[in-house]
């Protein structure tokens, strides 16, 4: 019983190391993605305040495309700002996600291991038991009531009389 509690303990593992591959792969995308998001929205953030900062300079080259409206520019600049903003939030909340779930793959790890090291006490008690439990049968019986030594046909004590039922 125990060789094949430790092939089934090493057949987890085993599991458990490609589903852990898995898991690093997903994690190296999503750091990848959460730090492009950030590197774009910094990007977008900065041509927002570049907008705003020289409307002198944009403003000749915007109003010849989109016509005579001078707050067309002010409006675009904001809006290119709150873009680079969403995308940077959105890039530290996915590299955050990253970072999480190493830290959750490292305690699932630990309570796994935690789980499986309770199992194999519990089994090798039980074991132990089991082992011990036919020396018990070899030892006298002892009356409950005065503890006197019994032979295993009495059903009353020699000593007190009581019943041993």
């Amino acid at each position: 019983m125990n060789k094949v509690y430790l092939v089934a303990k090493n057949l987890n593992y085993s599991r458990h190391s490609i589903i852990a591959g898995k898991r690093i792969n997903m994690r190296r995308k999503s750091l990848r993605t959460g730090v492009f998001l950030l590197i774009l929205g910094l990007i977008i953030l900065q041509l927002g305040e570049l907008m705003i900062a020289h409307q002198t300079v944009l403003m000749g080259q915007v109003l010849n495309l989109l016509g005579n409206d001078a707050l067309l520019l002010e409006f675009l600049g904001v809006l290119t700002q709150f873009l680079g903003i969403a995308l940077i939030v959105a890039g530290l909340t996915s590299l955050m996600d990253g970072i999480v779930t190493v830290k959750l793959e490292s305690e699932i790890h630990n309570s796994e291991y935690r789980i499986l090291a309770g199992i194999d006490e519990k089994i090798s008690k039980a074991i132990a038991q089991k082992m011990i439990l036919p020396q018990s049968h070899l030892t006298a019986k002892t009356c409950k009531f005065c503890a006197a030594q019994l032979t295993a046909e009495d059903v009353f004590c020699p000593s007190c009389g009581k019943s041993q039922l």
